[in-house]
């Protein structure tokens, strides 16, 4: 599944993984903050907010209330919410470095919008990094006679295919 998100202010945000493939590193769990001040109690935003759903994260590093606010918005662009201020510290500097974050919906429910909002809709909050291997993380060359040794996460034992010298991987 190709990977496609749109990031902060509706840029098209593209992690530079090409041909790589991807996967979601979930940071944190958390429910949305100041959801009843914003789009989420509206019924044309209810629609889309639904389990699984992408959201994007915007950073707002001049709002008036806390300088590394984080706001939560729909695809169509609809504010709702933030992440809660006590959980935004480390998020807010990942995504002032330009770091591909993004939240996801793990829940909804419309019927705590009158007497919980805070507690209506719970998001996780991931980073997108490339799938990493052993041969992409390292690669080594026999010690006798320099040829690549070919890697394998599996094998703590690998064969020179060039002069056959055996060597013994510690990890």
């Amino acid at each position: 599944m190709k990977t496609e998100m749109v990031f902060s202010k509706g840029n098209r945000f593209n992690p530079g993984f090409r041909g790589q493939s991807v996967t979601r590193i979930c940071l944190l769990e958390t429910m949305v903050a100041g959801f009843q001040y914003h789009d989420g109690s509206d019924l044309d935003v209810q629609v889309v907010l639904a389990t699984g759903q992408d959201l994007i994260l915007v950073r707002e590093p001049f709002n008036e209330y806390d300088a590394r606010a984080i706001a939560i918005h729909t695809f169509r662009d609809d504010k709702v919410g933030y992440i809660p201020r006590e959980k935004n510290t480390i998020l807010a500097a990942m995504l002032d470095q330009g770091l591909p974050l993004f939240a996801e919906i793990v829940s909804f429910d419309p019927l705590l919008i009158e007497e919980a909002p805070w507690d209506c809709i719970r998001i996780r909050v991931y980073m997108l990094a490339p799938c990493m291997s052993v041969t992409s993380l390292f690669a080594m060359n026999c010690p006798r006679c320099s040829a690549p040794l070919q890697l394998d996460v599996n094998v703590i034992q690998v064969k020179c295919a060039y002069c056959g010298s055996v060597y013994m991987l510690m990890i």
